[in-house]
């Protein structure tokens, strides 16, 4: 089971508040990440999208109350995100617990429109690798029969 006890986002007052620059703590036994692969996927899809929709109102409303309550929020970015949020760019689907043997791990958000999608490597165990291999290949097939088409239809209005 996963278990989300607590949320937490969070990212400097010196940058935009934009999903590329939170982050969030969640919570999962470590087993599951190493004995169940497949679940990678639709776990960090799930993070990621709490980390788009929800996180950056939650971090702008905390930056705003903090600031006019007059309190310090996280103007050192080494110690308020856990590093420069751009040498998070290659993060694996699931990061590594934050110490070893622990169920806590922290999730960098992804640049808008930066998020993997599935594939054969990390498809969700709903939908089998060889599915989405299938379905890859068929919208191949179907690109190349609307491209032959195309082709046909230009050919005859060059003829009429």
């Amino acid at each position: 089971m996963i278990n989300v006890p607590h949320y937490q986002a969070e990212c400097g007052m010196d940058l935009p508040v934009t999903p590329d620059n939170i982050h969030t703590h969640i919570y999962f036994p470590p087993y599951f990440a190493t004995h169940f692969p497949l679940i990678h996927y639709p776990i960090a899809s799930a993070v990621n999208t709490v980390i788009n929709d929800i996180a950056p109102v939650y971090v702008e409303h905390c930056k705003t109350a903090y600031v006019s309550a007059g309190w310090d929020y996280g103007k050192d970015i080494s110690t308020t995100c856990g590093g420069k949020p751009s040498l998070k760019a290659h993060q694996p689907l699931i990061p590594a617990p934050t110490a070893n043997g622990t169920a806590k791990y922290q999730f960098w958000g992804y640049k808008n429109g930066s998020f993997p999608p599935p594939n054969k490597g990390n498809a969700s165990p709903l939908v089998s690798s060889e599915d989405l291999l299938a379905k890859d290949n068929r919208i191949d097939e179907l690109e190349n029969e609307l491209a032959l088409a195309n082709d046909s239809i230009q050919k005859s209005e060059r003829v009429t």
